[in-house]
């Protein structure tokens, strides 16, 4: 049994595309949707209250008045009744198998790792005229064993799967991460933490959402890669600096990709762990 959660902002008419797609997914086991609206100012709660009474799956509606997409992420978890917890986008349409593919790679690495936390999915690009960017089409999986370094961009929060005990250990999502907050990397974050702390995960490729962001400009592209500066500069101090288990290969892993960067791209996030060292004081 599976809780979906999806959270959004002022994206009305994105969720309602996210949310006729989720109909069309076929399935035997039991799931829930549940929606997070993080305090939206426009008509997101009449096309979601208007969708709902006529959905052909259970949706409950949450609010969070706190901004970010932590804050939203761990309303929706806290508001779950079962114990998988599923997340994607409001600019996401799952494949009409995903449900099925989440049980079926529980099932199978279960059997392999109980310790299992998390699973990551494919990320497909949904229209071709988007930039090729926030996917993940590797095609084979990919193992996280416990106590190693993780990084942005082995596996996205756009398809990302948690045991809801492991997101409660380990603390929830941080509040100054994720799309809204301070700083981007709220879903790597916590998957570093539960590999820090004994879990293990997994890349699956079989589970596929298609990712509808609608970036098609250099200007998008170059504000999207400052985000991500500000958020791999927060998460590293964060974890090298707030967390004991693998400060020396986060520290080290941060040396080797500072050699590779531009110049703004570092300066971004040296700024983002400074900001995040003052925030936590």
């Amino acid at each position: 049994m599976i809780s979906v959660v999806v959270c959004t902002y002022n994206r009305g008419e994105r969720l309602l595309k996210c949310l006729e797609a989720f109909a069309k997914i076929q399935t035997q086991y039991i799931w829930e949707m549940i929606v997070v609206d993080n305090h939206s100012s426009d008509d997101t709660l009449a096309l979601l209250n208007n969708f709902s009474k006529q959905a052909s799956y259970s949706i409950k509606s949450v609010c969070e008045k706190k901004q970010g997409l932590g804050n939203a992420r761990n309303r929706g978890v806290m508001s779950a009744k079962y114990d998988v917890i599923a997340m994607t986008d409001d600019d996401c349409y799952p494949a009409i198998d995903y449900i099925d593919s989440i049980a079926a790679s529980l099932e199978k690495h279960d059997k392999k790792d109980t310790n299992l936390g998390f699973i990551g999915g494919r990320v497909e690009l949904y229209d071709k005229r988007d930039l090729p960017v926030t996917i993940q089409t590797h095609p084979h999986h990919q193992y996280f064993n416990k106590r190693r370094v993780v990084v942005p961009g082995h596996i996205h929060g756009a398809n990302l799967i948690f045991k809801k005990q492991a997101i409660v250990d380990n603390g929830f999502f941080d509040p100054l991460f994720g799309s809204g907050a301070m700083f981007p990397c709220e879903d790597i974050d916590l998957m570093a933490s539960c590999l820090e702390s004994g879990l293990s995960g997994v890349y699956d490729p079989t589970i596929v959402v298609f990712h509808d962001h609608g970036r098609r400009t250099k200007e998008e592209l170059i504000k999207l890669e400052t985000s991500y500066d500000l958020g791999r500069g927060a998460f590293l101090y964060k974890h090298i600096i707030c967390k004991r288990e693998l400060r020396k290969q986060y520290f080290l892993y941060w040396c080797k990709e500072s050699l590779k960067m531009k110049f703004k791209g570092l300066k971004n996030e040296i700024a983002a762990a400074v900001k995040y060292a003052r925030q936590i004081k």
